[in-house]
């Protein structure tokens, strides 16, 4: 057997150069689509190898599966494990994990895989799956392309063989891209029209929309004859499932004329889903098809964290608190610390999904600066600070 000596990279990012001997060993790797959920905003992805051939068959050791996607399609650094498949192998953790790649691109991502003992899992022709992957959907509109790293790139993806208690260098096989598309999703500030003739419906709706403006959602709608319509109730939900009323709007009564309807909801998390439901005077409902609208400002990170404080510096009276909470939260705790790290005053705290504004009185403060937080388990904000002026 011939002896060669390459660099190979480890887990943990910094480089060795280590001594193997080549096997027979090959494997091919691929994407496999497992589901697209598109009322939490997910997508998840099996990463698979097999066998190139039965006489290529090898005990599989560490694994190390780079590969980049498309910026556009799904948040850049959302990639993270929903499952590990492997047994005999080091559980996820901040080494073998996922990571995000960081530096010139930003969407390479590396999920490392690590042998606690033993000689490995055999490898053969069937695929195996690896651990399912998810990403966060940015925009529905985009396709999202996975492409593996192969080893004509740096880093790439490397798969250890494991024999005689020796590891080797796996050759690389077929690496098989992957397309996702998500129009099966609703695209955000849309509308689908009830599918009713018009002469059923009790009012006849033009258009539903809904935009983020200023860190807040603007939801309008716009009909053009109404019959015996007494009021919309306007419905939220955070998973596109489970619906909330947030708002009563009085209808037109019977009207030919176009009317137009406008509500601003304050409240929104990263993903907003809205319908109305119409009630005639005689209690009959009609419900609208569901509009979606994604907030830039919970993308972008205010999401369970605090985003304003108002008004800063302050003297006498009240101090705002702005939280964006992913979901409801129940006796949260709020926390305002002096420099010195001491606890000077709590307050419990319950938090709506999406935009929350919580008031506290500054007048017991002596003159200072002071850091706020907010915590509920083992979620904590990063401290935020505001200055009580004499």
């Amino acid at each position: 057997m011939k002896n060669f000596t390459f660099t190979c990279s480890t887990l943990f990012f910094f480089f060795i150069t280590c001594t193997v001997f080549g096997q027979n060993g090959q494997y091919d790797v691929r994407f496999s689509e497992k589901e697209i959920k598109c009322f939490e905003n997910k997508v998840l992805v099996d990463i698979e190898v097999r066998a190139t051939s039965a006489t290529n068959g090898f005990h599989m050791a560490d694994q190390n599966f780079r590969f980049a996607y498309s910026r556009e399609a799904v948040v850049a650094g959302s990639v993270a494990i929903e499952e590990q498949q492997l047994t005999g192998f080091v559980a996820p953790s901040t080494y073998y994990g996922t990571h995000n790649l960081v530096g010139s691109v930003d969407t390479i991502a590396s999920y490392n895989v690590k042998l606690t003992g033993g000689k490995g899992v055999l490898l053969t022709t069937e695929w195996l799956t690896i651990g399912t992957v998810s990403f966060e959907i940015l925009d529905v509109t985009k396709s999202m392309n996975l492409t593996w790293l192969g080893q004509t790139h740096f880093p790439s993806t490397f798969i250890a063989e494991k024999a005689n208690e020796v590891v080797y260098a796996a050759t690389e096989g077929t690496c098989q891209n992957k397309i996702i598309n998500f129009t099966a999703c609703p695209t955000p500030i849309t509308l689908i029209l009830p599918g009713l003739p018009n002469d059923e419906l009790p009012i006849e709706l033009t258009s539903f929309t809904a935009e983020e403006n200023d860190c807040a959602i603007d939801l309008e709608w716009v009909t053009a004859s109404e019959v015996n319509n007494a009021h919309f109730l306007v419905q939220k939900s955070a998973d596109g499932i489970d619906f909330k009323t947030i708002a009563t709007i009085e209808g037109a009564g019977t009207s030919t004329t176009t009317n137009y309807y406008e509500l601003r909801d304050e409240r929104q998390a990263a993903m907003n889903y809205y319908r109305l439901v119409q009630v005639d005077y005689d209690g009959k409902k009609t419900t609208s098809d569901i509009v979606a609208a994604k907030s830039e400002c919970i993308v972008k990170g205010a999401e369970d964290n605090i985003t304003n404080i108002f008004p800063n510096p302050v003297s006498n009276g009240p101090i705002n608190l702005e939280f964006y909470a992913s979901s409801a939260r129940t006796a949260t705790t709020v926390v305002i610390i002096d420099l010195f790290g001491k606890v000077v005053d709590t307050y419990q705290a319950d938090f709506e999904t999406g935009k929350n504004i919580f008031s506290f009185s500054a007048d017991n403060l002596a003159a200072g600066t002071y850091l706020v937080k907010v915590i509920d388990g083992e979620m904590m904000t990063t401290a935020q600070k505001f200055v009580k002026a004499n």
